[in-house]
């Protein structure tokens, strides 16, 4: 019995540090996230310049229409991703 948990114990302590990871494959890790949290930035900030300028080039009439059916759009989606939720668990404001 003793020597089983001799034998647990010196496994376990051979076993721990071979499941972790080295300074090099966290810095390598760390690197990757933040090139990919960098590119997801730039995507996003090139696609609001994109947007900004498909608007810009517009003649005031249609600049209106735009923005009316954007308008639309918005209330349509903000009705429908609506969470289940959120009525249930929203605190009510007290009278005073």
């Amino acid at each position: 019995m003793r020597r089983l948990l001799i034998l647990i114990l010196v496994s376990l302590f051979i076993a721990v540090p071979l499941s972790s990871q080295t300074g090099k494959a966290r810095h390598a890790i760390k690197k990757q996230a933040r090139v990919e949290k960098s590119l997801k930035n730039n995507y996003e900030k090139s696609r609001k310049a994109a947007i900004k300028h498909r608007y810009k080039i517009q003649t005031p009439e249609v600049k209106e229409r735009m923005k009316a059916s954007r308008g639309k759009v918005d209330q349509y989606h903000k009705q429908k991703n609506k969470p289940v939720f959120k009525d249930l668990f929203k605190r009510k404001k007290r009278r005073r």
